[in-house]
């Protein structure tokens, strides 16, 4: 290492590259290498101005701690106070395993900047991901950085999805699931669990976590009723069965009690990408083998909350707006509106 006379606190590693190192009474040392000569000494300068006028902000702690490590103990002490625990706990799951691939997990916290959750976001509308769903993962990262900063000791720590520019959210989304195509992607499916799963959402139009959270002991199937005890909305509610519903549950292994189904809320949403698109290739494979043209539209496109929005638009044909927002769980009827795609065809039927 080449000590730099003329430039105190500043050494030339055997690299080629610059390090500067602050020390000063009340702080702790701090070090960074460049490969500029300039740059380091930029940095000391403005260090040491910053640490005299007392606003310096060490970024020790979080130059120590990993992505991984910060959303351990994100998941561990801040996510189990939330109302949507389990959701949010779903979205780390995801989030640790898209970033792996990217070597995110292993940078310190201070290192991430908006490139690197750029690459995360671009990874995840590549997989179809919906603008919606971008944002909420986003939102726990930024949350992340936000509860860093201001409870564990990380003062200088910069918010790099504050840096990222999300997709534009479109609420309003005509897409419909056929049966056929909901058919062929559970036909495809290699998971024990994920085509009742899918059925039943379907059929009854709950949300994927509430349907992942039900109970044996909330469901009866001779009223036909299944009790959902905690919703999004804060609200209990009933949800009829139809005899579709009831089919699959008979067909379910019941237990005294516990869950109906053990697969987790991010599991079947892998789940459901994967079979969408070993369907989607079955269906293009069986097209070429019959010299059929396949249908641009068929298993393309096809997201899985599109099956609440099949369920809500199916129910709306027999129930009244209001008896509608009651079983969907929708307490603001504009929201509902969302997913109620009336066919137009249908409703000229009914005003003849």
């Amino acid at each position: 290492m080449k000590r730099n006379t003329s430039h105190p606190g500043i050494d030339q590693l055997p690299s080629g590259r610059w390090r500067a190192r602050v020390r000063r009474k009340n702080h702790s040392a701090v070090t960074e290498t460049f490969a500029r000569l300039s740059d380091a000494e930029a940095w000391k300068r403005r260090v040491e101005s910053e640490q005299e006028r007392g606003i310096w902000n060490d970024n020790l702690i979080a130059d120590g701690t990993s992505l991984a490590a910060a959303l351990d103990d994100y998941e561990k002490k801040i996510t189990p106070g939330k109302k949507s625990a389990d959701r949010e706990a779903s979205l780390l799951n995801i989030i640790r395993a898209d970033a792996k691939p990217l070597a995110l997990l292993a940078k310190p916290l201070s290192r991430i900047d908006g490139s690197d959750l750029a690459v995360l976001r671009d990874r995840w509308k590549a997989d179809g991901v919906t603008a919606a769903t971008i944002h909420r993962r986003m939102a726990v990262i930024s949350h992340l950085y936000t509860v860093a900063r201001e409870e564990w000791k990380m003062k200088g720590l910069q918010n790099p999805a504050r840096d990222v520019k999300l997709p534009t959210v479109r609420n309003r989304r005509k897409r419909r699931v056929s049966q056929e195509e909901l058919a062929a992607i559970m036909a495809a499916s290699e998971s024990m669990e994920f085509p009742d799963f899918a059925r039943l959402l379907c059929e009854t139009a709950m949300r994927r976590g509430e349907l992942q959270g039900l109970l044996w002991e909330n469901v009866n199937l001779k009223t036909r009723v299944a009790y959902l005890p905690d919703t999004k909305n804060g609200e209990d509610r009933e949800v009829p069965l139809s005899t579709a519903a009831i089919d699959v549950l008979r067909g379910r292994p019941k237990p005294h009690h516990g869950p109906v189904f053990t697969i987790t809320a991010d599991a079947f949403s892998k789940a459901f990408r994967r079979s969408r698109a070993r369907a989607r290739k079955r269906y293009v494979e069986q097209c070429e083998a019959s010299k059929e043209r396949p249908s641009a539209k068929f298993l393309v496109d096809v997201r899985m909350h599109d099956e609440r929005h099949e369920a809500t638009s199916r129910l709306a044909d027999k129930l009244h707006i209001l008896d509608l927002s009651a079983v969907t769980g929708h307490k603001d009827l504009r929201t509902l509106q969302r997913y109620y795609h009336a066919d137009a065809k249908a409703l000229a039927k009914k005003i003849a």
